[in-house]
């Protein structure tokens, strides 16, 4: 089982990679949320991407997040993610499948991908250290918030496909 501290570790890890990942990463300005009946969102509607994360922060404290991330993924690594894994599914629909290939696609995008998450870590290591605490507590209170929304879709997912009631 893993200890409350590694849980947290993780979800921070997840979040700032899916941020690291995220299209523009909402930097400009926070998206308005989707329909609480938008497909895939749970019924929540509730986005969770980056800005969210950042939406409670001083608007210094949003500047050195942003700038953070902006230099995690200045060498274009993201790209060449995406890049990967579109040639991963090209793979993957061809016939006959070529296992070989796919595992060395897959190889690939998991090289990039850590190495990514390395870069990310380490600039937003520096970004925390120049956060006022306000600002700190904030961005670990909205990361809170996601970690429950995204707990919730995952219940009313494990619901929807177990024929279970989700839980409310």
């Amino acid at each position: 089982m893993k200890s409350p501290l590694s849980s947290r570790a993780a979800l921070l890890a997840l979040l700032l990679s899916a941020a690291a990942s995220a299209p523009g990463l909402a930097l400009a300005q926070p998206v308005a949320s989707p329909p609480a009946s938008m497909p895939g969102m749970g019924g929540i509607g509730q986005p969770l991407g980056s800005g969210a994360l950042l939406r409670d922060l001083s608007p210094a404290g949003r500047a050195i997040v942003r700038q953070a991330v902006r230099t995690a993924n200045a060498d274009g690594t993201r790209q060449q993610i995406e890049a990967t894994r579109a040639r991963m599914l090209d793979i993957l629909a061809a016939d006959p499948l070529d296992v070989g290939a796919l595992g060395r696609a897959m190889i690939e995008e998991r090289t990039l991908a850590q190495g990514q998450q390395s870069r990310m870590h380490s600039a937003m290591l520096g970004a925390f250290q120049k956060l006022s605490v306000a600002d700190r507590r904030a961005f670990v209170a909205t990361a809170r918030e996601v970690q429950a929304r995204i707990e919730k879709r995952r219940a009313a997912m494990k619901a929807t496909h177990s024929g279970q009631p989700a839980v409310q």
